[in-house]
């Protein structure tokens, strides 16, 4: 293009020499026609020269629209790499939340069975506990009457013998079996505070998947919209088609307390209560 232009130059110049002596000669002569033609001639050069400078400066115009587009691309990929981390970020945290979650479900399952059990286990004993209160009564009974006998023969003197072992027996089995009933309900009490602190930990969790998952969104629809500004930019530049926007409607994040419930966990949660004797 510029060995064009100088091409163009030396004509125009070779051109406007030849005039200038045709002109010389010509008004040595007595003609003076060749004025016009000389300024036809010059303007038709500056024209010329017009159309070369508007073609450098298309050229600098659309350097410079391209050296734009370069930059909006480069700052709408960093902007887009950016959310996208924080998107995956957010769906780690959200992955680690629901195993947690999975996990202290899990436990409290657990925890449940093994408060069950132990509470069969304490009414199993509750019911030996009340069995030998019983027989102690009875022998007890039984030895009080036998002590208002005025006489005592061998074989009473034997019975209340017996009768003393086996209350003094009962007794030592009654004071240990309310040791085990009292180890018991302390070992119940603390399943349930570990059962009630799961449930509060799966509520927790619950709570900040649905964050997590409502950010997740935000962070979506947030990379949609650089794209569109991506796309709207581009169209506006010459030679590119209407540019038609799209909406990307955004989850509100501000005081969201919104509790994700899985399938089969809307459920209330059991009124446990401990009752000691």
């Amino acid at each position: 293009m510029c060995l064009m232009g100088v091409r163009a130059r030396l004509l125009i110049f070779s051109d406007c020499m030849l005039l200038v002596a045709q002109v010389y000669e010509e008004k040595q002569n007595g003609a003076e026609h060749y004025r016009d033609s000389w300024r036809s001639t010059v303007a038709d050069g500056q024209e010329e020269e017009l159309e070369i400078d508007n073609g450098k400066s298309l050229r600098e115009t659309a350097q410079r629209l391209y050296t734009k587009l370069q930059e909006a691309e480069k700052k709408q990929q960093a902007e887009r790499r950016m959310y996208e981390d924080k998107l995956s970020k957010c769906q780690q945290e959200a992955e680690q939340s629901i195993r947690a979650r999975r996990e202290a479900e899990q436990n409290a399952t657990e925890h449940q069975r093994e408060v069950e059990e132990l509470r069969r286990l304490m009414a199993s004993m509750e019911n030996e506990h009340q069995g030998l209160r019983r027989k102690l009564k009875e022998n007890e009974e039984e030895l009080d009457r036998m002590k208002t006998q005025k006489m005592q023969d061998g074989p009473l003197q034997t019975r209340c013998e017996e009768l003393e072992k086996t209350v003094s027996g009962l007794k030592e089995k009654i004071h240990h079996l309310d040791d085990m009933l009292k180890s018991q309900q302390r070992k119940v009490r603390q399943m349930i505070e570990q059962l009630q602190n799961s449930r509060t930990a799966m509520q927790e969790k619950d709570i900040l998947i649905q964050e997590l998952r409502e950010k997740v969104s935000w962070l979506q629809a947030e990379n949609l919209e650089l794209q569109d500004k991506l796309e709207h930019f581009v169209s506006t530049q010459p030679g590119h088609t209407s540019y038609h926007p799209r909406s990307h409607p955004r989850p509100n994040l501000q005081n969201v307390k919104k509790v994700y419930l899985p399938p089969g966990s809307g459920r209330p949660f059991p009124l446990i209560k401990l009752v000691e004797t």
